[in-house]
């Protein structure tokens, strides 16, 4: 009679632990890249989804006197004052102005900082989101506002460069 070694109830449950908390593989997972695409005056652009916290309609913007360029004014959003900034300035699409179809996206710039300061972009209609895989071409002489451009005219934006922007219109 062969006898077994008889596990602690420690043991047993580090181990189903250890077997349960392993993360599941997705299906070629380095290639996927999930962008939510929008209209900013009138071109395509995007933010990795997994930086955006969520999107809202355009209800009551109060834009704030002598306030930077970029810097669109302020809206309510879920209970809290959120800054709105507006890039078409920044990245030299044409201005078009608001109709019911605009937008906030509301992004946290810095997704490892959890007290990190969430901005919202102004933009013109969202489109959905968007699987750009690893297929990001690096920009050249581009602001620092631009991570990189996909395939069918979408620009991706770095949103980390958003309270840079913000701080250098402050200072003109």
């Amino acid at each position: 009679m062969r006898t077994q070694a008889i596990e602690s109830p420690r043991e047993t449950l580090l181990a189903r632990a250890r077997r349960y908390a392993r993360v599941r593989e997705l299906h070629d997972a380095s290639a996927r890249n999930p962008v939510l695409t929008f209209l900013l005056g009138g071109e395509r652009y995007g933010v990795e989804a997994r930086c955006v916290l969520g999107v809202a309609r355009v209800e009551h913007l109060t834009p704030l006197p002598s306030a930077p360029g970029p810097l669109a004014g302020l809206v309510l959003w879920r209970g809290s004052i959120l800054t709105v900034v507006d890039l078409e300035g920044p990245l030299g699409a044409p201005r078009v102005g608001l109709d019911d179809r605009a937008r906030v996206v509301v992004v946290r710039p810095r997704s490892t900082d959890v007290g990190g300061m969430d901005l919202g972009i102004l933009v013109g209609d969202v489109e959905g989101i968007l699987d750009v895989g690893g297929d990001l071409e690096a920009p050249e002489n581009e602001s620092e506002l631009v991570a990189g451009r996909a395939a069918g005219a979408l620009t991706v934006l770095n949103p980390r460069a958003l309270p840079a922007l913000l701080m250098e219109g402050d200072r003109r």
